[in-house]
């Protein structure tokens, strides 16, 4: 008899066991596929570090505490300040986001200043925004930050629960540009060896714990599951080539691309200095993504040079999309999953 039976082996998961663990419960984590993780896995490929799931992390409490008990400081990088540089592919090219940029549009952001507090009912991210920043900001910064990170529209995902802190800032200031406040450093990190150091710390703490390739459940006093939620989720393609040589006119995060533009690729992160690309696109057999891959490399970075890597991976029904009235569904995000794994822990 098991103290508590947790369905499902990613993050959440992991880490509901792990404190459990602590609390000297008698825990049995089963996950139905050959390894435990979830979307959260780094591989090693001709001298590559390559992310398929997270990318990164902000710095929570919680989160920074537990890697502290796991021994894992240490094997934190913080990302560099160069990080903050961030672009939008528009008509002319790849375009810097900059405070200038907003200035050109500033007649919107003005008037922003002058919003007082107001609680509102739900609503999407496009009807938010277009009220406090205006169309071309909303069409061009809002839209293709929302499609890198949720994959979804606008028109149809939740701002309250994909930015929850936006929603927060117009209840307590009205204006978001009064009440936000810039990172004084670098806000990133991940790991030496990937993200993927945080799971398997998890999965050696709890050996003898977990069960793969399992859908048995055992007799418990408790039963968390921590499966996937009744919900619509998006596939996405990732194409990653890397190169031997480094391209160090692109420093930063990457760029996005509206969905205006109409195009497959949804933007494209910049990595290992100037050496490797990863193009996130939409649902694609791997040859068409490969070529417009390659396309993007040519045409939007000008670089000709034949990629040493080529890497292709189809994430099937991986982005959860939070649209109005789906009630109360677990939060998206690494740091959202382990605070949700300490409440189920505590309750």
């Amino acid at each position: 008899m098991y103290d508590a039976l947790i369905i499902g082996g990613g993050i959440t998961g992991l880490a509901t066991a792990y404190f459990l663990h602590k609390k000297g419960q008698k825990v049995l984590l089963v996950e139905k596929e050959a390894r435990v993780g979830g979307w959260i896995r780094s591989e090693k490929k001709e001298g590559f570090l390559i992310e398929y799931g997270p990318r990164a992390l902000r710095p929570a409490p919680l989160t920074l505490s537990l890697i502290e008990e796991l021994g894992l400081t240490d094997q934190i990088v913080w990302a560099s300040s160069q990080l903050h540089k961030r672009y939008i592919y528009l008509e002319k090219g790849l375009i810097r986001i900059t405070p200038w940029l907003f200035i050109k549009h500033s007649l919107p952001l003005l008037r922003e200043l002058f919003l007082k507090p107001v609680d509102r009912p739900e609503e999407t991210i496009a009807s938010f925004s277009l009220r406090h920043f205006g169309p071309w900001i909303t069409n061009n910064i809002m839209d293709p930050l929302t499609l890198g990170i949720y994959g979804g529209s606008i028109e149809s995902l939740s701002l309250d629960r994909t930015f929850p802190l936006l929603k927060k800032l117009e209840r307590e200031k009205g204006s978001i540009l009064r009440g936000m406040q810039l990172p004084k450093k670098s806000t990133l990190f991940s790991f030496i060896e990937g993200m993927q150091t945080l799971t398997d710390r998890l999965a050696q703490v709890l050996e003898g714990s977990i069960r793969v390739n399992s859908t048995e459940t055992p007799e418990a006093k408790r039963v968390i599951s921590t499966a996937k939620a009744e919900m619509t989720y998006l596939s996405m393609t990732v194409v990653t080539l890397g190169y031997s040589k480094r391209y160090k006119q692109f420093p930063g995060f990457g760029f996005l691309v509206p969905s205006h533009r109409g195009l497959s690729l949804k933007g494209c992160l910049f990595q290992d200095e100037g050496r490797l690309f990863s193009f996130m696109m939409e649902p694609l057999a791997e040859e068409a993504a490969f070529r417009i891959a390659l396309e993007a490399v040519q045409e939007i970075l000008g670089i000709d040079e034949k990629p040493i890597l080529r890497d292709y991976f189809l994430a099937k029904e991986a982005i959860p999309q939070y649209t109005i009235g789906l009630g109360h569904l677990p939060p998206v995000g690494v740091n959202a999953c382990i605070s949700q794994a300490l409440s189920y822990a505590e309750n």
